[in-house]
């Protein structure tokens, strides 16, 4: 059994569930708050402060400015690593599949981290060969298709097989199992030189201030407001060509459902067609959802002529 549980209140139902699970004490909520502003910001880095002051009390050992400068090394080039094979799907036929990609995305969330950032590393250096030489992952003239929204956990690739298997390529995932898990890197400046802050226990408390500081650029949909999502998506769907956009919504996530609403907006006043998808976990619903889809994808055929 584990000694800790650790959940955070992106919302309500998460929240409310923490109660149910945590009744015995082995559970720490991170409060994480709803808009961005200086007090906001305050109250987060409180809140990863104590959370580290919890897991010294919890395993007996002090952290330290050095350990805690390689531990945000590490993690940042597990970042580049990550952001360097979203790059090779910006190609014209990536040489990795939309469904590969999102393993591996799932695959960081839970894996050691240096032996998963030297793996990544090595298939960089296949995907750039195979790249060179113009070998698709998924062969043919397919539509470029972003997926934007819930994240995927490990097991669950429904949504991307019934895409790809339709005869497109998804390049993208705007998601906290894409782009948002990579994007923004903890200022490792500010965790490796305790100089600016004399003293080792200054010298943390200010790169766990940096660590905090990073988490809040990430545009969840939990926050309010969120215009940087809409302002990111956009980006994104030109940066990776994306000819059309799968907001993906899981059951019961309201933030998501909420701002699918103005993502749709901003995408159509872009010129980018766009599907609300709102689905679980299970395959009952794949029928449902091929056709949905598929109709979806005919849309795009006839408003290119073809």
């Amino acid at each position: 059994m584990e000694d800790l549980s650790v959940g955070e209140t992106t919302c309500d139902a998460k929240k409310k569930t923490w109660d149910v699970l945590g009744r015995d004490g082995g559970f720490h909520v991170l409060e994480l708050p709803q808009k961005k502003g200086p007090a906001d910001r305050t109250l987060w880095a409180g809140e990863v402060k104590a959370f580290a002051r919890r897991i010294e009390e919890l395993t007996g050992r002090t952290l330290t400015p050095e350990k805690l400068a390689g531990a945000v090394r590490l993690m940042n080039r597990k970042r580049r690593a990550l952001a360097r094979m979203h790059e090779w799907r910006k190609a014209d036929a990536p040489p990795i599949s939309g469904t590969d990609a999102l393993v591996i995305m799932q695959a960081a969330l839970i894996d050691d981290p240096a032996r998963f950032t030297g793996r990544l590393e090595s298939l960089n250096k296949e995907l750039a060969v195979r790249a060179a030489a113009g070998t698709a992952a998924l062969p043919g003239a397919r539509k470029r298709i972003m997926v934007s929204g819930c994240p995927s956990v490990l097991g669950n690739w429904k949504l991307h097989y019934l895409l790809e298997t339709a005869g497109v390529t998804v390049v993208l995932d705007e998601s906290c199992t894409g782009t948002r898990y990579f994007r923004g890197e903890v200022e490792e400046m500010a965790a490796a030189d305790p100089q600016a802050s004399p003293g080792a226990p200054a010298a943390v408390e200010r790169q766990l201030e940096a660590v905090a500081a990073r988490y809040m650029g990430i545009d969840c949909s939990c926050f309010s407001p969120n215009t940087e999502r809409t302002d990111n998506i956009l980006r994104l769907a030109g940066e990776y060509r994306a000819e059309g956009v799968v907001q993906y919504i899981l059951h019961a996530c309201h933030t998501f459902n909420i701002e699918a609403i103005t993502v749709a907006d901003a995408l159509k006043s872009a010129g980018i067609p766009s599907i609300r998808i709102e689905t679980d976990y299970s395959e009952e619903d794949i029928g449902q959802l091929r056709i949905r889809l598929e109709a979806f994808l005919e849309s795009l055929e006839f408003r290119n002529g073809a």
